[in-house]
């Protein structure tokens, strides 16, 4: 069961030189019941299109309030966004594949509005549902 899904590509980051290159292929970042666990949260990354078969799949377990989804405004070729672990640091980098009017380095008002109801259930606990 899903509960929301964006198209998003992956980021490869080198976070020691600050270097991030967006990895070709089409993508999609679903927010659902978690795989390993069903009364938590799971994020996962799977390819779509042309992609389908040839990029693997992330599959991340969230826990309510440990995950923030963020704008990465230095990014000045594409729009964006990352996911990050505050328990842990770790980040993931998506750029958002929906198409979007203005610069590719500011966020839309649909960009934005992806961004809220992605904290939103970053930040929801299914067990309370």
């Amino acid at each position: 069961m899903e509960l929301y899904e964006v198209k998003a590509g992956k980021v490869d980051v080198d976070f020691q030189s600050g270097q991030a290159t967006p990895i070709a292929g089409q993508g999609k970042l679903v927010l659902g019941p978690s795989s390993e666990d069903p009364s938590f949260l799971g994020a996962k990354w799977v390819p779509r299109g042309k992609n389908r078969n040839s990029s693997p799949s992330e599959d991340l377990l969230l826990v309510p309030g440990d995950v923030q989804f963020s704008h990465v405004p230095e990014c000045k070729t594409g729009r964006v966004i990352e996911m990050r672990f505050n328990s842990s640091g770790e980040r993931h980098l998506y750029w958002l594949q929906d198409a979007s009017e203005g610069d590719l380095h500011e966020l839309s008002a649909q960009d934005a509005a992806v961004l809220e109801k992605l904290n939103e259930l970053a930040n929801t606990d299914l067990e309370e549902e």
